[in-house]
């Protein structure tokens, strides 16, 4: 096992594969309700899953509900073209154990930086990049709330609001989660109108 974990050390230190013809692109996800729909909210999601063994911390906590973008996302132009990763103002710490795994499967085992305040969400996918050697303007970020798209802005890269139904008691969060149809590379800063 140690030996295992030595070598995997040493692979991660050099991220070139990570960027080969096939990947050109890196496509970043906030988890909260763009991951994940609103925990155990079923009016509406016929196509959400719900874990039911697996806590969800985001929001007041409950069921794991994976988004329809979650669930296949190796089949969305993100996972047909892109390498996938997340960029999420929880802690890692508040997405341990069964959450944490599913999280890392979703996203074949892609960068994951967590602990990013909203306004940091730039630079932490910004890091993220330049660690694995991708150009900015080929960086593609989604988040349910506007406010963490819009800080984009001044930047290279690509962000998009997903997720536009909004919860009726938080009205400035998505609910369902995103879709795979929300996962799209397009240029510039996008948000629901």
């Amino acid at each position: 096992r140690q030996l295992r974990g030595e070598l995997l050390a040493v692979e991660a230190q050099d991220h070139s594969w990570w960027v080969q013809p096939g990947n050109p692109c890196l496509c970043l996800f906030d988890v909260d309700r763009t991951l994940t729909g609103k925990q155990d909210y079923k009016i509406g999601c016929k196509n959400n899953k719900v874990e039911p063994h697996i806590h969800d911390t985001g929001y007041g906590g409950g069921d794991l509900t994976l988004s329809e973008l979650a669930q296949h996302m190796r089949s969305s132009v993100c996972g047909e073209h892109c390498i996938v990763g997340i960029v999420s103002a929880s802690s890692e710490k508040d997405r341990s154990g069964g959450m944490l795994d599913k999280l890392k499967s979703i996203v074949n085992g892609g960068p994951m930086k967590f602990g990013c305040l909203p306004s940091e969400k730039p630079t932490c996918a910004s890091d993220i990049a330049k660690q694995y050697r991708f150009q900015l303007k080929n960086v593609y970020f989604f988040d349910d709330v506007k406010a963490n798209v819009e800080y984009f802005q001044p930047t290279q890269m690509n962000a998009r609001q997903v997720t536009c139904k909004r919860d009726p008691w938080k009205k400035d969060l998505g609910l369902l989660g995103a879709t795979r149809a929300e996962a799209s590379l397009t240029k510039g800063v996008h948000t629901c109108r």
